[in-house]
């Protein structure tokens, strides 16, 4: 597929709409994706998977969202119990707390939920604060029972975290009990920081998948535009004359896409004592069959770069194409 037209179309062209334009009237434009700068963004990249590369971030994010699901069903489940408890006239049923954990609980769940659907980054930012804090606390925990295995034995300390025996009160009180005690603590406590990290980055990774697709989508839509090759005016013209265009939809690779920017060469013939082009129009060519009808209003003596604003594109105006080129022609 060629990039721009060569000698042969353009006077192909212009026999098209008759022989009353000179062969320098014909302004020659690139092919759209010539221009636009190609995203860098893959889907499939190695550094949005996770588990070892064997599934996507998205996809291990899916996981915790249905594990965070039912840890709030769980949630749920026990501030019932507490429910019930408290209104057969128990006093230490925690039924505040259960209710408020239900509800943090439910807040994250739906924050991740939200960010799969709507595929943005920043609802995936409780969760990990959430982690975050829980890491800082299990790393608290980690130090203590490395204190209490490792150096001096105090019955004060390993009191706090550890629960006396029902069968023995005073088993706690002996070194032996504690050193076994904070060694078994000390390794569930690691297990669950590697877990707390693993997940992180599981949604970190995620985080960074739906920023980076977002930001390639933004930056395609603001880089959408052409920059447009000229060849030389019309010779011997003096009279102001109106352009047509033929814009290829190549131009606008998304319906979201913000505007193609038109360059004219008004201000280089302001520059000559010429004057400027009286208006802009679009056409259809043979070349560029998948093309867009706008009216365009006319450049003012200070313009030189018109920008086209892409919503004012009519979708029943849109054909298909073989050759995506933007055409500037000149007519007397």
């Amino acid at each position: 597929m060629r990039d721009s037209l060569s000698a042969d179309d353009s006077l192909s062209f212009m026999s098209e709409f008759g022989n009353d334009v000179d062969e320098d009237a014909v302004i020659e434009i690139g092919r759209a994706s010539q221009y636009q700068p190609r995203s860098d963004f893959e889907d499939s990249d190695k550094k949005y998977r996770c588990l070892c590369n064997i599934v996507h971030s998205e996809t291990g994010v899916k996981i915790i969202a249905g594990m965070l699901c039912l840890t709030a069903l769980v949630e749920l489940w026990a501030f019932s119990l507490n429910l019930l408890a408290w209104s057969d006239g128990k006093t230490d049923t925690h039924v505040q707390s259960s209710f408020i954990q239900f509800l943090f609980g439910c807040f994250v769940a739906g924050s991740v939920i939200l960010a799969l659907i709507k595929k943005r980054s920043g609802y995936l930012v409780p969760y990990m604060a959430m982690q975050i804090v829980g890491l800082a606390c299990a790393c608290i925990f980690f130090v203590a029972f490395i204190y209490i295995a490792l150096f001096e034995f105090e019955p004060e300390t390993a009191s706090v975290f550890f629960p006396k025996q029902q069968w023995n009160p005073t088993a706690i009180t002996k070194p032996n009990y504690a050193n076994y005690a904070s060694f078994v603590m000390l390794f569930i406590t690691g297990a669950l920081i590697a877990i707390q990290i693993w997940l992180i980055d599981i949604v970190f990774t995620c985080w960074r998948y739906f920023r980076d697709k977002r930001t390639s989508v933004l930056r395609e839509q603001r880089q959408n535009y052409l920059n447009c090759k000229q060849l030389p005016p019309v010779r011997g013209t003096t009279q102001p004359y109106p352009l047509r265009v033929c814009i290829s939809v190549d131009a606008i690779p998304t319906p979201r896409a913000h505007a193609a920017r038109l360059t004219s060469n008004s201000a280089d013939r302001i520059d000559k004592g010429e004057p400027p082009r009286s208006r802009l129009e679009t056409v259809a060519s043979k070349y560029s069959k998948r093309f867009v009808l706008l009216d365009l209003p006319p450049l003012h003596h200070s313009q030189s770069t018109y920008t086209l604003p892409i919503s004012r594109v009519q979708p029943s105006r849109v054909y298909s194409t073989s050759l995506g080129a933007l055409n500037l022609r000149t007519t007397a």
